[in-house]
């Protein structure tokens, strides 16, 4: 009976022990590039309670990069890939990494690129925009993206304008536009540079890390009228829904005699492109555009003056579908046919 207490004893005891601790270390390291997030995490967990304890050797400290790396530049990222990002950050604060992995650290952290549209009509302007869309570190790193050129064939565009923000990944995208051209194929680029700062945005500071980048792409015109290249669709039906999807935020006189406008559209039942008047007195005067797809919660601001006076008070906002504000994006082939009134009250500023 004593024996038998021992072991039962025994057994109960053996089985509280982590034993996972004892692990051998490339096994752990195995299992944190695991596509199932719990073996993932476990691991990870316990190569962050080793290293707290003593270093890991540089041969583990360096698959992990290659781990971490390897999940940043993935479609479909593990549930781990923000601590690996702050992880890989750390080790370029301390020189651990190579020129070549630093380099794919902070360009995955933007992921820059150039697009146009699929097909564009002979003549008809061309939209030419670069979107970034990556994952990097957050806290205590900031941007900016300089965007110098973008050529369309033998047609070069000086830019000159810069983006920044706090905290590296995230999505957005610049647009500018180009002349129409003939039909045929020809080369796009556009020439960018990226700086990273390991400091708040618009801290008196150097980069820690920049690069200047060539963005390619191809430009397809072809010998077809504007008007093919957008689909207009009468679904009547949606104007309630679309309606709801729309506010005005903002409707301002300024003292110098111009308006300001912000409106916001958040995910319509069907890609929406508008030309947007305001109608007060019998008059209609043109403010602005506004396209968004599905998918879209965004608002857009205008800014406008030389347009006439407008009284203060009561106005329409029309929202009036026009296929070349929807030519003038990247992605809207199709959109909702008619129109929408907002009613808004024109207010004068500081009054």
């Amino acid at each position: 009976m004593l024996l038998l207490g021992l072991a039962i004893g025994g057994g109960l005891w053996l089985s509280d022990v982590n034993w996972y601790q004892y692990m051998p270390q490339q096994l752990v390291v195995n299992d944190a590039a695991s596509s199932d997030p719990k073996v993932a995490q476990r691991a990870w967990d316990e190569l962050l309670r080793r290293r707290a304890i003593a270093p890991l050797s540089e041969s583990v400290e360096k698959k992990l990069t290659e781990i971490a790396l390897k999940q940043q530049a993935s479609p479909s990222p593990g549930a781990l890939v923000e601590p690996m990002l702050q992880f890989v950050a750390q080790r370029f604060l301390d020189k651990k990494l190579t020129d070549q992995q630093a380099d794919q650290f902070f360009v995955n952290s933007m992921n820059p690129t150039l697009h146009t549209r699929q097909v564009v009509a002979a003549g008809d302007v061309i939209p030419v925009q670069i979107t970034y869309r990556g994952r990097g570190p957050t806290n205590g790193w900031s941007y900016q993206r300089i965007t110098q050129d973008v050529s369309v064939g033998g047609q070069t565009i000086p830019m000159g304008g810069s983006m920044g923000g706090s905290g590296l990944g995230g999505a957005g995208s610049s647009t500018t536009y180009a002349t129409g051209q003939k039909p045929g194929e020809y080369p796009m680029e556009a020439h960018i540079r990226v700086e990273i700062f390991h400091a708040p945005l618009g801290t008196a500071t150097a980069p820690v890390w920049s690069k200047d980048l060539a963005l390619k792409s191809t430009l397809k015109v072809v010998a077809q009228s504007p008007s093919e290249m957008v689909k207009l669709t009468d679904r009547p039906e949606l104007a309630k829904q679309i309606k709801k999807c729309l506010r005005i935020d903002q409707l301002t006189k300024k003292p110098d005699g111009s308006y300001e406008m912000q409106v916001h559209i958040e995910k319509p039942p069907m890609n929406v492109a508008f030309s947007i008047f305001m109608r007060a007195g019998g008059k209609e005067f043109h403010m602005g555009d506004l396209a968004a797809d599905t998918s879209a919660n965004t608002g857009s601001f205008m800014h406008l003056s030389n347009i006439g006076d407008i009284p203060p008070g009561e106005v329409a906002v029309i929202f009036r579908s026009d296929a070349g504000v929807a030519r003038k994006t990247i992605d809207l082939l199709e959109i909702w046919k008619g129109e929408i009134v907002l009613e808004g009250e024109l207010k004068e500023q500081g009054k």
